[in-house]
This record gives structure tokens, C-alpha cells and sequence, in this order.
């Protein structure tokens, strides 16, 4: 088993870490990546590593229940199909697990979590195919660290299976509390049987380098960083990739030219082999795509390629490798799915302070101060992990808070006009971006006076007690002169109501009184 914990320079480190280089090119083999089967089906294997943390973080005003009302995953397992002998699949698991899950103890100088974690393969009856067990302990240098939820672990687990669906589970129990969670989901052990051209799965990665050591996250001379969720942008800011080849046809003396296809770049002939990575968004354009022409090593290789992604706005896509092998003239692809989630702090179509000034909603004054200071070298990372802090599921590829608050303002946006200016600043879309959608609301104008509910109404509500308050505004001398179009927004588990007016008849609400429903003025 390895241990490894970083302190407090951990987030120093990171920028170093990531931009290691990577051998991109085939390894040379001389045999096929086959894996031996295991002597024991329940053979236990162990790898963990630990990485990068940050202090927790209150949130602003209501925006804590939103935190509390997201359950967070206990874990996330992740798996990776590659070949073994005896037309087995070499099905790799990983499982992540942050810091936030654990209970730490004091321990000297430091703090201290142990947990175990049991593995169950089953067949879809049920039955146990085979068990696994682990246990790690976590040390943190200091008490933010223990409650850091960007702190993890990955624990390696490693089958060999026939091919076929399987069923596994994951119990992972806290020593300290006797407290466990438990994670259960379906799997495919891939069929590698036959001699045609295939590609193993994705595996992908938060970094690769040339490594000999005997590691656990090592192999074929590569340590392979896993990124378990597939989720880049902040941090992972670089798309590291993983493969391997298997039954590549012996290179022939003969030459052949490219036929014509001006997309595809020039390769060699029958002693190389051409890759064509697509990279697709979720609505199913292509983003962009790649092609590279290798030599053969061999019958079998690996591949580890580092694809550029800095242009990539933030959502979910889905990246296709495709391989022609031009000695037997076949073909075969495999397709692993990433998430990004960078595009909100990217400087290209916003400035920095553009970006803090749209958070000013959510962080408070003295956090927009501290940001204000930064060097531009760490802007990008001072946002990022502000958000990090705040993430309710950080084992998911999403940051719950942070996208609903952008889809409050990118709402705001479209619906809310403010004088010309974007909706985001104006009295209704700081409303809404700050206590979510009202429970109803009503509409009316001067001429006539009629109430208009919209499609946030609750059935059966009464127009009556907003006419009222209509009423008693109109007898304050400010209303006297001013006709004009009304909303109320009725907060009523906030116990809030917010009384807008547009005097000017354009669009643009202001806010002209904030009222609680418990207010005896406002009955």
C-alpha cells in the first residue's frame, strides 16, 4: 500500500505537478500488455494517494440551504477495461473518497482517520464472484485539511473477470464513528476474445509521466494519475488520456500513399497506424478533432496523449478515439465521456473584475476584498477554489452551488430588463439570484386594475391581500402622482415579499418596498 499525504503547500505544489511532461509517443513493446489472471480470486490489492486541500468556507444568506438540501455521494468508483490472458478482462476500480467523509482523531502533532474499505463483485443473481478489502489511514497536518472535501483518496482495486455484466459494491466504514456508506452500480467486463483490431477503455487522467517504479497507479512504465470523476477546468485544467492497442497486424514491406482525403495528415504505410480523436460536445456538435500517425512497436501498445482543452467551454463531452490499422485495412474506437467546468473564470470573454462583480450576490465584501488582491497569476485559482470550498457533492463531476447560482443569473439575464443594461443587476435579478424563484407572484397595472398570475402562481391563491397593499402604497405621498405596472414576489417559506413597480412603463422594475407577510402594515 502507499501513503501519501501533502500539507498545507499542497495547493502551491499543484501548478508544478500538472505541468510535468508527457511522453506522448508509443511505448515500445515487444509483447502484447497481456495480464496474468490472478492464482486467487480473491486476491487483495491496495494503492491510495492523497491530494490538494483547501479551508472550508461559510456561504451568504440563503445560499447555505442550498448546500444542505444537495446530498452529497459518500464516494464515487470509477472502472477501466484492458485485456488479460485467457480472453479475461482486466477490469481496473477506483474508488475516491474526500476527506470531508471521514472523522479525524487528534494523533500528536497531526489528525488522524482510519477507514476500511470492502469490495464485492457479484453476478447478477447476486452471488459473490469476488471480495476485496483495504485499509488506509489519513493523516492531515492541520484541522482545515480535515474538513477539506478537495482532499482525496483513491483506493485501486484490480479483477480479472470473464466477460459479461456484473454487479459490485462498495462499503467504505469510518473506525472512528463505525459509521459506513455504500455504493452499488452495474458494470461490463468487455470481451477482448478474437484477433481483430481493439481498443481498450479511456482511462482518464490528471497527469502522466515516465515512471519505473513499481507503484500502484504504475504501469507500463507510466504512472497514470486517475481522474475518477473525468471532470477537468479548475485544477485539472489538461486532458490526459490512457489506452492500450491490442492486435495491430505485422507491419509489410510494402508502401502505400494517402489516398486522397485531405483531412487525414500524411502517415506511413503498413508499419504505422493512424489515430483520429474527436472530441464531441453534449448537443452533439464536434468540437474539434485530431490526427496523429504512429509506428508499430509491435502487435500490441499503449498510448498516452495530452489533448489541449483550453478552449473548451464548461459542460459535458464526450471524446471518440478511432484507430486504423493500414496493413489489414481495419478499424475499431472506444469513447469516454469528461465534464468541464472552467468556462465561468476563463479572462477571454470576461475581465476579472467583471467576474467578481457578478459573485457580489453570494461572497461578502471582505472575500471580494481579498480576491481584489490577488496577482494575476493566481486569479484563476483564487476563484476556483472559492468555489471548491462551497461545492455540496464534491465526489460529482458538478458543483451544485456554483451552477445554480449562474443559472439564477444567466436567468436574470433573459428575463429581467434594467434600463438597457444586463438583468443581472437589476432590484428583480438580485432578488432572484439571491433567494431563488418566488413561490408566486402577482402582476397588475393602473389601467386597469387587474391581476395577472404567471406561471410561478400557486392554485388557489387570492389577488386580494396584494391589491390592498397596492392600495396603502398608492396613499404614500411618493405613489400619489406615479401610475405604472406592480409584481409582488411571495417568499412564503423566507416568510419575505418584495413589491416592484415599473413607473416608466419600459420594462424595468424597481424595488419600492421589501415586506414581510407577518407585517401587520401589509394585511
Amino acid at each position: 500500500m502507499r501513503t501519501c499525504t501533502l500539507g498545507t503547500a499542497a495547493v502551491l505544489l499543484y501548478a508544478s505537478i500538472v505541468s510535468t511532461p508527457i511522453h506522448s509517443t508509443p511505448l515500445q513493446l515487444t509483447s502484447p500488455p497481456m495480464r496474468p489472471a490472478p492464482s486467487v480470486p480473491s486476491a487483495r490489492v491496495i494503492g491510495a494517494m492523497s491530494v490538494f486541500a483547501t479551508a472550508a468556507d461559510d456561504t451568504k444568506k440563503n445560499w447555505s440551504r442550498l448546500a444542505e438540501s444537495v446530498e452529497a455521494k459518500p464516494f464515487v468508483v470509477d472502472h477501466i477495461n484492458f485485456i488479460a490472458q485467457h480472453n479475461l478482462a482486466f477490469v481496473e476500480f477506483y474508488v475516491q473518497l474526500s476527506n470531508s467523509q471521514l472523522s479525524f482523531t487528534r494523533a500528536a502533532k497531526i489528525f488522524q482517520a482510519v477507514y476500511d474499505t470492502d469490495f464485492y463483485i457479484e453476478d447478477l443473481q447476486g452471488n459473490v464472484i469476488q471480495t476485496h478489502a483495504a485499509h488506509d489511514t489519513v493523516r492531515a497536518f492541520t484541522f482545515d485539511e480535515t474538513k477539506s472535501a478537495s482532499n482525496y483518496r483513491v483506493t485501486l482495486f484490480r479483477s480479472c473477470l470473464q466477460p459479461g455484466e456484473y454487479r459490485l459494491r462498495a462499503i467504505v466504514a469510518d473506525r472512528e464513528t463505525g459509521k459506513s456508506a455504500e455504493v452499488a452500480q452495474k458494470f461490463f467486463a468487455r470481451d477482448f476474445s478474437g484477433e481483430s483490431l481493439m481498443v481498450s477503455d479511456l482511462q482518464f487522467s490528471r497527469r502522466i509521466q515516465i515512471d519505473s517504479s513499481a507503484g500502484p497507479f504504475v504501469k507500463h512504465n507510466r504512472l497514470v494519475e486517475p481522474n475518477v470523476l473525468h471532470r477537468y477546468g479548475q485544477f485539472a485544467s489538461q486532458l490526459f488520456i490512457y489506452y492500450e492497442i491490442y492486435n495491430l497486424a505485422e507491419p509489410i514491406s510494402a508502401t502505400a500513399a494517402d489516398t486522397g482525403d485531405s483531412v487525414v495528415a500524411p502517415f506511413a504505410a503498413s508499419d504505422s497506424f493512424r489515430t483520429h480523436y474527436i472530441i464531441r460536445h453534449e448537443n452533439g456538435d464536434e468540437i474539434k478533432q485530431l490526427w496523429k500517425s504512429s509506428r508499430k512497436p509491435g502487435n500490441s501498445c499503449v498510448q498516452s496523449i495530452l489533448l489541449p482543452i483550453a478552449d473548451l467551454k464548461s459542460g459535458q463531452y464526450t471524446l471518440t478515439v478511432r484507430l486504423f490499422d493500414d496493413a489489414s485495412g481495419t478499424y475499431a474506437e472506444t469513447s469516454g465521456r469528461f465534464s468541464v467546468a472552467w468556462s465561468l473564470f476563463s479572462f477571454k470573454d470576461k475581465k476579472f473584475e467583471e467576474i467578481l462583480e457578478q459573485m457580489r450576490y453570494f461572497a461578502s465584501r471582505d472575500e471580494l476584498r481579498q480576491l481584489k488582491k490577488l496577482p494575476e497569476e493566481d486569479r484563476q485559482r483564487g476563484l476556483v477554489e472559492f468555489w471548491q470550498r462551497r461545492d455540496p457533492t464534491p465526489a460529482t463531476p458538478e458543483n451544485e452551488l456554483m451552477d445554480e447560482y449562474y443559472r439564477r443569473l444567466a436567468f436574470a439575464n433573459r428575463h429581467f430588463r434594467w434600463n438597457g443594461g444586463e438583468g443581472w443587476k437589476s432590484p428583480q435579478g438580485e432578488i432572484y439570484i439571491t433567494y431563488g424563484p418566488p413561490d408566486q407572484i402577482n402582476r397588475w397595472s393602473d389601467s386597469p386594475m387587474k391581476a395577472a398570475n404567471n406561471d410561478w402562481m400557486r392554485p388557489g391563491s387570492s389577488a386580494d391581500i396584494f391589491q390592498e397593499t397596492y392600495t396603502r402604497l398608492k396613499s404614500r405621498r411618493h405613489f400619489q402622482q406615479r401610475d405604472g405596472s406592480y409584481e409582488v414576489w411571495d417568499y412564503v417559506q423566507l416568510n419575505r415579499r418584495f413589491f416592484f413597480a415599473d413607473f416608466r412603463g419600459m420594462g424595468s422594475y424597481e424595488l419600492v418596498d421589501p415586506l414581510f407577510i407577518n407585517d401587520a402594515w401589509s394585511r
